[in-house]
Order: C-alpha cells, then sequence, then structure tokens
C-alpha cells in the first residue's frame, strides 16, 4: 500500500460541488477521502475516525471554519489541518493559523495545489528570509536535500505573507532586510505565527545587539555569518526533535 492510501482526509464544504470535486478527485488519486457539508457532520466523522489531513472552509452556516478548526483540535490534538475560503486572508484565517492550521488556499485553486500541501504535511517546513538570493538558494537546495518543504522570502513583507498562508517549523531570519531589520520582521512573524523556532542571522557587527534583542524576546538563537553549515544542522536536528516530543526549549 503506498504512502497516499494510507492517509485518510475529510473534506468540509458546503459547496456541493467542490465538495464532490475534492472527494472525486482525491479519491483517484489514491486517498481514503471522506466528505460532509457541514460542522455537525464534520464533528461527528472526527469523533468516529481518525483523519490524517481536515481540509475545511471557512465559511459554512451554523458555525465558521475557525470555530470548527477548534473542536475539531479539541478532539484530535494531532489534526492536521488546510482552510480554504474564497473571501481572501481575513482574521479568523489568521487566528486559525495562530492556532496551528497547517496552509491556506484561495478559492478558486487548482488541484495540484492541494496535492502537493497534502504530500508534505510531513515534511518539516523552514522559511529563508534573505535578501541574498544565492545564499537563500544554498539554504533552500541544503534543506530540500534533507527532506523538507522550504520557502524563500527577499523582504519582511514577503515573508509575512508567506506565514499566513502557511505553518512553518523554522524560520531563518537575517537581520538586515529590506525597508525593515530583522528584529521588527522576527516581532511582526511572532505575532501572526507563535509555532516556529526562529533563527535570526547576520553578517554585521552592529546587527548582533538587534538579534540578541530578538533572542531575549524568544527567537531560539542567532547565528554569525559566514556560520558551519553542520552547526546550523545540528541546530536544525536539534529543533525538529523537539518539536516532534512537544515543546522545543531554547538552549541556556
Amino acid at each position: 500500500m503506498n504512502e497516499k492510501k494510507k492517509r485518510r482526509i475529510l473534506v468540509v464544504d458546503d459547496d456541493p460541488s467542490l465538495l464532490e470535486t475534492l472527494v472525486d478527485v482525491l479519491g483517484e488519486i489514491g486517498y481514503e477521502v471522506d466528505g460532509v457539508s457541514g460542522p455537525e457532520d464534520a464533528i461527528r466523522r472526527c469523533e468516529e475516525s481518525g483523519y490524517d489531513i481536515i481540509i475545511l472552509d471557512i465559511r459554512m452556516p451554523g458555525m465558521n471554519g475557525v470555530e470548527l478548526s477548534k473542536r475539531i483540535s479539541e478532539l484530535r490534538s494531532d489534526a492536521r489541518i488546510i482552510m480554504m475560503s474564497a473571501y481572501g486572508m481575513d482574521e479568523r484565517i489568521a487566528e486559525a493559523m495562530k492556532r496551528g492550521a497547517l496552509a491556506f488556499l484561495q478559492k478558486p485553486f487548482d488541484i495540484k495545489e492541494v496535492t502537493e500541501l497534502i504530500d508534505t504535511v510531513e515534511k518539516r517546513t523552514i522559511l529563508i528570509v534573505d535578501d541574498d538570493t544565492v545564499f537563500s538558494q544554498t539554504m533552500k537546495d541544503l534543506f530540500e536535500e534533507k527532506g523538507c518543504v522550504v520557502d524563500t522570502a527577499a523582504e519582511g513583507s514577503e515573508a509575512i505573507e508567506l506565514a499566513r498562508r502557511r505553518r512553518y517549523d523554522l524560520i531563518l531570519l537575517d537581520m538586515k532586510l529590506p525597508k525593515a531589520n530583522g528584529l521588527e520582521v522576527y516581532l511582526s512573524l511572532k505575532e501572526i505565527a507563535p509555532y516556529p523556532a526562529v533563527i535570526m542571522m547576520t553578517a554585521y557587527d552592529e546587527c548582533e545587539e538587534l538579534a540578541k534583542e530578538a533572542v531575549k524576546r524568544n527567537a531560539y538563537t542567532y547565528l554569525k555569518k559566514p556560520f558551519d553549515i553542520d552547526e546550523l544542522l545540528s541546530i536544525a536536528h536539534e529543533i525538529f526533535r523537539q518539536q516532534r516530543e512537544g515543546g522545543v526549549v531554547k538552549p541556556s
């Protein structure tokens, strides 16, 4: 049995056309898929069965998707939830992402977007924020070789938008960015995405105090460029180990 067939998916949407399409297409690919049109049915299904992934719409009658995601998480603490909406990112979706939803899909979306998200749920997700594109690509290649899913951003606003739409396990954040320094970007990121461990990076002596301030404000650590790749990989490995075991403890 392949990995796709092992995964059980619940789709929750009051749009019968989209619900039928997602259930049929994902089923044809090889996933085990159930579909329900309302929150109460979704809760009942989650009480009865364990699902690996739950894809749910934000706007539904009776209970919105954020409240539903909260109820599901109370029933299944390991639930992996993907939010979707035709109305764009709003405060409710941002709240769901803060509570641990994996990702947000903007309707209409290509089915490939859904399958790519599903295929990466078991992988560690990393965001690299640096305006040095050569460095970012080097780090991206390094972590992708280790089986991680990696996104890159060249400035703070781009990083914030990405963090609104996907839950990351680890963020590598450079201190010197266009328009805003790394500390400012870090504080903005933590407001919308408190979960990821953040490693600050800098090549400049004058930025070290800001990096230390970020660590005081709960960034995991900071690294001075150029740093040893093995050291970075060791830190990342320790972060991922702690996340698997329930929580990250900063080094003293």
